[in-house]
């Protein structure tokens, strides 16, 4: 996980020939994601006027918000707390 996140950020100015491959993994990231949801709202277990592209995009930017502060400061994220929370507001905002 540590090297995928000095990837990106290598992909956003020392190495920017890689930036395309990085766009490429993260659109398909949130296109696993925004099936994830789609399958929800066809279910009727999320809402029906849920944007599965607008929610992909903040649920994995909240994952990645999330494992960032782990990677840079573990003792100040306790994921035993975190992943019920975040789970939690995910599915809120969902149904």
């Amino acid at each position: 996980m540590r090297a995928l996140y000095v990837i990106m950020g290598e992909a956003l100015g020392a190495v920017p020939e890689i930036q395309k491959d990085i766009a490429q993994l993260n659109a398909s990231i949130r296109g696993t994601v925004e099936g994830m949801i789609e399958r929800g709202v066809r279910s009727g277990a999320f809402r029906k006027d849920v944007d599965p592209k607008a929610a992909s995009v903040l649920i994995v930017a909240s994952l990645r918000g999330v494992a960032m502060q782990v990677l840079t400061d573990s003792k100040a994220v306790d994921l035993n707390q975190i992943v019920p929370l975040l789970k939690r507001q995910v599915l809120l905002s969902l149904r």
